[in-house]
């Protein structure tokens, strides 16, 4: 049987092995976050060029650069089946991030570069990627600003 000194670790132990976890968990997100900011500058420029009609048909004399980064959602995707924190972090922006990333911009961008669009058809798809993509810019920064704010609660508990 354990006496209460033993219990106490126990608990303190259980405590800091769960803090850890979540913080791993949050760490990832914010990871996940940053990267794809950095590709949504790329995707961001491709698309203003289709939008304003700069790359003329660079897709079919191959002088369009295609980008072949996509958005990663693995991170937000894993959370939101098991959210760590779901009265601290606002879980209806995840949703909408894991939707705009995959669907508004992931799979538009995939069928702007297919032959199956003509021209017209790209420009548009290019004018709606590039809205989703200022959005998916936004969201980012309000889900680490709010990541990051859930960490820093998490300290106290990690030393208690």
């Amino acid at each position: 049987m354990l006496d209460g000194k033993a219990l106490l670790a126990l608990d303190r132990w259980a405590t800091v092995n769960r803090v850890e976890h979540v913080g791993e968990v949050l760490a990832g997100l914010i990871v996940e976050l940053r990267g794809n900011r950095g590709i949504t500058e790329a995707l961001m420029q491709s698309m203003y060029l289709y939008k304003m009609g700069a790359v003329g048909d660079g897709l079919a004399t191959g002088t369009l650069g295609i980008p072949v980064e996509r958005l990663s959602t693995d991170a937000v995707s894993h959370y939101l089946q098991r959210p760590v924190l779901p009265q601290v972090l606002d879980v209806g922006a995840l949703p909408e991030y894991l939707t705009t990333a995959r669907h508004r911009i992931n799979d538009r961008v995939d069928q702007i570069f297919q032959e199956v669009l003509d021209q017209n058809g790209r420009i548009l798809m290019a004018i709606e990627t590039h809205a989703s993509l200022q959005r998916i810019q936004a969201l980012s920064r309000t889900l680490e600003n709010a990541i990051i704010e859930s960490m820093t609660m998490l300290d106290p508990l990690a030393a208690s």
